[in-house]
């Protein structure tokens, strides 16, 4: 039996269950879901394939049980910007986003082509990138996930070498350079 425990925005928890099966066995499961929060979508059925493994922030939920669409929830994907509907039953918790606090390329817009460091989120699928010293830089933009990719080696080796590297072992181990 699979529980998700929905936190509405007035504070009330509703209660939808479902039966899912893993594999021959049933699984038993909760999650507690909130509007606005971070989501990674893993359906238990192995052969349900649509936006597995993608980033999500749940932005509402079906509250009638005798609408078409009831557990189902409306969702704004990261890597696209985009909304969609996934059933609640799979949603689990997301990992920090794997981008976090790493050397990226920017692929598309404005800064495409350049090396930054990503540092955090803003919550709406965009990362916060610094070109140059990281957290140091005058300035920071806010850049969508989907223009960044992780840097190739040889690039990635250089922005180490030219902005990391100076940087004192206290200040790199506090910030998890």
């Amino acid at each position: 039996m699979r529980i998700v425990r929905l936190i509405t925005d007035d504070g009330e928890i509703e209660t939808r269950s479902s039966t899912s099966y893993q594999g021959n066995q049933e699984a038993d499961s909760e999650i507690v879901v909130q509007i606005g929060e971070t989501y990674l979508v893993e359906p238990h059925n192995p052969q349900k394939l649509k936006h597995r493994g993608r980033r999500c922030i749940l932005l509402e939920a079906s509250k009638d049980m005798h609408d078409r669409q009831a557990g189902t929830a409306k969702v704004r994907f990261y890597d696209t910007g985009r909304t969609g509907r996934v059933d609640l039953n799979d949603l689990v918790e997301a990992p920090p986003h794997e981008a976090i606090q790493s050397i990226v390329e920017v692929v598309q817009g404005p800064n495409a082509g350049r090396v930054g460091y990503v540092d955090d989120d803003d919550g709406k699928g965009n990362g916060i990138v610094y070109f140059g010293i990281p957290l140091k830089a005058k300035k920071y933009y806010v850049i969508p996930f989907r223009y960044l990719r992780e840097a190739p080696a040889e690039k990635k080796e250089a922005y180490e070498a030219e902005y990391i590297a100076p940087l004192s072992p206290k200040f790199r181990q506090k910030f998890r350079i």
